[in-house]
């Protein structure tokens, strides 16, 4: 074997190799993916190089960055080989067959991929080159970490390569725990932006993990008593001449029998009247408070209900679908998505409709089987408008889009 110079001999021909396949980006630059066996240690492979970055080369012998793979870079046969030490690691693919997915999981595997990256940049490093495969990010079981693969001739764009990688949290998370799926979700959201931060993502599975009692949504119920919404919303004016008209009418009662008994001269009578008149006015006050915010919070009322817009999927040989969120979810998991249609065609989440600038639009998250609006299939994660009378189908599952406002 020729090797370049200081870079440790490796017998290749020693070694037990076998390939278990080709990564569909390596493969179109004709980058081959084995593992290999020695007695004590196991590798990962990347070969088919006949060009290689000399300060790559020093900088991952060296193995600085403790979130990468330790590797070797040597050659044969004019041919470049990276070797990646995996002894006592398994790949993300193989550990998931046998365990599931949660949020601690899934924060640890943030935290080294936040690490990496910062350390990738102080190194002059491109994130770009960092294969987030299932396949190739392993796990060390014994001290809850993990490592990525670092590869110079793969280039795909970062931003791409998470979501992928969260898509697959998503795939694999465990659907029984309601809030550990929203979790995954809301970052799946969160990524979506242009402008997004790794830290945002590792803080919101901070809050979620660290969270001792799930915050729910509290809905506004409509239809309940106006008089529950005015002492929610009574201001301390109000307390006030209560406490004011209560003191006042303690105080002419015990003027009033202190006059009728003659403890009080009766040419007192007309202060009583007066004071009788007082209270009546704070009374009056009083009333005509109440009745502002009565009116004020039943305007409110109506408002919030004319803000509400409701659409409606027309179900052919299905069930009618009420679109009665902003941003409604369509899949098969009850936990996450707001309407489940029953059908093994459907992906757990498969499209949302939501508003936005007073306009319906439909996405496709991902689906399997696909969405499709008036016979096109739409490509996936983008944005397309929605009109009335538009025929949509999840999967083989067909609705009419109606765009209709009603007053709930």
């Amino acid at each position: 074997m020729n090797e370049l110079e200081g870079l440790e001999e490796v017998d290749v021909d020693d070694i037990d190799v076998e390939e278990i396949g080709i990564l569909e980006e390596l493969n179109k630059n004709q980058i081959r993916t084995d593992y290999s066996r020695s007695l004590n240690h196991s590798y990962l492979w990347f070969y088919g190089l006949d060009y290689c970055d000399e300060y790559m080369i020093k900088l991952l012998n060296k193995n600085p960055i403790k979130e990468i793979l330790p590797t070797l870079i040597c050659m044969e046969n004019n041919e470049y080989k990276y070797r990646y030490e995996i002894s006592s690691l398994i790949s993300l693919n193989d550990w998931i067959k046998n365990n599931t997915i949660g949020l601690k999981d899934v924060q640890m595997i943030f935290n080294a991929l936040s690490s990496c990256a910062r350390s990738m940049e102080e190194y002059l490093l491109e994130v770009n080159h960092l294969v987030l495969n299932p396949e190739y990010i392993f796990i060390n079981n014994k001290e809850k970490s993990c490592k990525f693969v670092v590869f110079d001739q793969y280039e795909k764009d970062f931003s791409t390569s998470l979501k992928e990688l969260v898509r697959y949290f998503i795939d694999h998370i465990d659907y029984s725990r309601k809030k550990e799926v929203e979790c995954v979700y809301k970052i799946y959201e969160l990524i979506q932006s242009p402008n997004y931060q790794l830290q945002e993502v590792i803080k919101e599975l901070y809050i979620s993990i660290n969270e001792e009692t799930p915050s729910e949504d509290l809905e506004l119920n409509i239809e309940e008593s106006t008089d529950i919404f005015v002492e929610n919303k009574k201001p301390k004016s109000v307390n006030f001449i209560k406490i004011a008209f209560g003191f006042t009418a303690f105080l002419l009662v015990i003027f009033s029998i202190q006059v009728l008994t003659g403890q009080i001269s009766k040419k007192y009578f007309p202060v009583l009247g007066l004071g009788i008149i007082g209270l009546g006015i704070i009374l009056l006050i009083f009333i005509q408070k109440n009745k502002k915010e009565i009116i004020q919070v039943s305007s409110d009322i109506e408002d919030k209900n004319q803000q509400i817009g409701v659409a409606l999927l027309k179900g052919i040989e299905t069930e009618d679908i009420i679109i009665n969120k902003e941003e409604f979810i369509i899949g098969t998991i009850h936990t996450i998505t707001n309407a489940q249609i029953k059908n093994s065609d459907i992906s757990r989440i498969h499209a949302k409709i939501y508003k936005r600038a007073n306009e319906w639009c439909i996405m496709d998250l991902v689906s399997t089987n696909g969405t499709y609006q008036n016979g096109n299939k739409l490509v996936h994660e983008r944005e397309y408008p929605l009109k009335d009378g538009d025929h949509i189908h999840f999967a083989n599952v067909e609705y009419i889009f109606y765009n209709r406002v009603v007053e709930i």
